[in-house]
């Protein structure tokens, strides 16, 4: 199945405020820096249903991980073929999260490392020179590992509260800011973050953000996005 016409016009008004959003967060790149999506979407079927009903809340450009891990192998390597069908249609960039050998059978554009496996990455980046490489990363010795080890970018997490892991300790703005300053790495905001507490990431030099439930119908809460403000400001960049 394709996304449905009423999928993508119900993806419109989410969409451009999540554009809007991304525009506010990152000028323009230079270089090859310039290629980097503002936004990559790490798919969970079990938080966002089949992947097909979510792809048109994700904005152009953008890059999409394969995650999952949950399903057999068997279903993993079906589902996975799917969504990159979906992803080439779209013109989106398709990564395969924490198995190279699937990524390599998937045709992938690349792979996204576990904080686990960043041993790994000087390897598959030897041995794939064309691939996209991100790194999942908690603080700033991983995000500097995963530098030295020719990864593309680091999502590093968690920035604020998740759904997923309630209670547990967050980095929070600050502690990301610092990270960031002392990498030359690309980095990208994970965990927590929405369209409506992006403001808050603003200034701080990040190539983009990340998520799960970044994107969907249900991402925009337009009263609250109206009353953001980047702390210490009193009004809208």
């Amino acid at each position: 199945l394709i996304p449905t016409m009423a999928v993508l016009r119900s993806a419109a008004e989410p969409v451009a405020s999540l554009a809007q959003e991304l525009a506010r967060l990152r000028s323009p790149w230079p270089g090859d820096r310039a290629l980097l999506p503002r936004a990559i979407a790490i798919t969970d079927r079990w938080r966002q249903g089949p992947f097909q009903g979510i792809i048109g809340f994700v904005p152009a450009g953008s890059w999409v991980i394969f995650r999952d891990y949950e399903l057999q192998p068997h279903d993993r390597a079906r589902t996975g073929a799917y969504i990159r069908g979906l992803c080439r249609d779209r013109g989106l960039r398709f990564l395969v999260a924490g198995d190279s050998e699937l990524a390599k059978s998937l045709d992938a554009d690349g792979f996204h490392a576990p904080e686990r496996l960043l041993k790994d990455v000087a390897a598959l980046r030897a041995t794939c020179r064309d691939w996209l490489i991100t790194a999942a990363c908690h603080s700033l010795k991983a995000v500097q590992e995963a530098d030295a080890a020719g990864a593309d970018a680091a999502l590093l997490s968690p920035v604020f509260p998740t759904r997923s892991h309630p209670g547990a300790s967050t980095l929070g703005v600050p502690s990301l800011r610092d990270i960031v300053s002392q990498t030359r790495l690309p980095v990208y905001a994970l965990g927590g973050v929405t369209v409506n507490n992006m403001c808050q990431l603003r200034g701080i030099g990040l190539a983009g953000v990340a998520g799960i439930d970044l994107f969907g119908a249900e991402s925009v809460d337009a009263e609250s996005l109206a009353d953001c403000r980047v702390p210490g400001s009193s009004t809208h960049p």
